[in-house]
This record gives structure tokens, sequence and C-alpha cells, in this order.
């Protein structure tokens, strides 16, 4: 594991040699809930489509997340399936500490050459500092960024490359025909070695009446 700060935020990105190039991400959804209206995105969704690039039979996938307040894997709540009937997922914690967690899942019958999977990850874990940061280690294709709360404002995403430290900023795009307030963004590819920071506001009374 690698640890770098950025932004005054220390983060840690896992690099593991022999899962280099083991696997794809053709798309990937991250889904951020405010279940509770407060806020504070508590809920965290990962909904991968991996694509086994190699010709020997994928078995396994490392997951690794970490939170600005101590949490126990009870309270994490962590859950992980696939929306393919004959892939099923068992999970080890390989890491445990409080603010920390790096997650092994292993496959049943594995993902075979040439075969594209979809997993889906869960887990509960508050936002406090209203930012989510995300990192990847491999290519991403295809990225949806979604926030879902009546009660914030301004949510924005900035993208930082660690190695040539360029950082843009993106905005959410609010969507409507939803029946709470979903933000969206779409992006056609993240390199390996970027990371995502997502930045929102807590909406005032007087904020809420105004988009309502």
């Amino acid at each position: 594991i690698e640890s770098k700060t950025i932004n005054g935020k220390k983060i840690f990105i896992n690099k593991i040699p022999e899962l280099n190039n083991r696997y794809e991400i053709n798309a990937l959804t991250i889904e951020l809930i405010d279940e509770n209206n407060s806020g504070y995105m508590a809920t965290h969704r990962f909904i991968h489509k991996i694509m086994n690039p190699t010709d020997v039979t994928l078995y396994y996938f490392i997951f690794m997340i970490y939170g600005d307040s101590p949490q126990n894997r009870e309270q994490l709540k962590f859950q992980a399936g696939s929306e393919e009937g004959n892939l099923e997922i068992k999970y080890h914690f390989v890491l445990d500490e409080p603010t920390i967690k790096k997650i092994l899942l292993s496959f049943n019958k594995g993902i075979k050459s040439g075969e594209e999977k979809s997993i889906w990850i869960e887990y509960h874990w508050p936002d406090e500092a209203l930012e989510y940061l995300v990192g990847f280690s491999t290519e991403v294709r295809s990225l949806t960024i979604k926030i879902i709360s009546d009660m914030i404002k301004e949510p924005r995403c900035e993208i930082i490359d660690m190695a040539k430290s360029i950082k843009r900023d993106e905005r959410l795009i609010r969507k409507l025909g939803f029946q709470r307030k979903l933000y969206e963004l779409n992006l056609a590819k993240l390199s390996a070695g970027e990371l995502i920071l997502i930045k929102w506001s807590i909406a005032q009374d007087n904020d809420k009446k105004r988009e309502d």
C-alpha cells in the first residue's frame, strides 16, 4: 500500500504487482446515497463491469476503502454480489483498521478469459467531511457518479492525476424525474493513477426552497 497526501488529506493506493493487467474495468458506477436526508452520504454502492483480458481465469478482486471516522466491520455492513446468476462471491477482510479496510473478493467459478461480469459492492460509512475520495489502480473506460440527496447543493468533482499533478473540475448535473434529487456525472475514461474527489455542501432551508 502506498500513501500520499492530496490537499492535506492522506490517501492510500493499493499497489499489488501480481494483479497488474489481470482485469479491465469496462464500466463503473459509483452511487453515494444520503439515506437519512441529512446531507451526509452514508451508503456507498459500486457497480463494476469487469472483463478478463488474460488467458487465465480470474478468481479474485481487491477492494480498498477508508473513511473519515473509525468504523468496525459490523458498522460497515459490507455486502458484495453479482448480477450474474452463476457467479457467487465471498469476501474476506485482509486489512481491518479503524479507518482503512482492504477486502479480498473471491469468485466461485471465476471470470474466464474474454468474459465480462457485473459485480456490485455496497457499504455504510458516513462522509463527515462532505467529500469522498476514490482512486483507480487500473483504467476505467466509463465512469458514472451519482449523488442522491435532497439536502445538498453545488456537488462537484475534482479529477486529480497523481503522476502529473494535474487537476480539473467537473460539475455534477441535476437529473429530473427522480423521486429524490439525483446529481450525475458521466466520464468517458479514467486512467490508472487518477483520483476522483467529490465535494458538496449542505443546503440551508432557503437554499433548498430556491432549488425546489
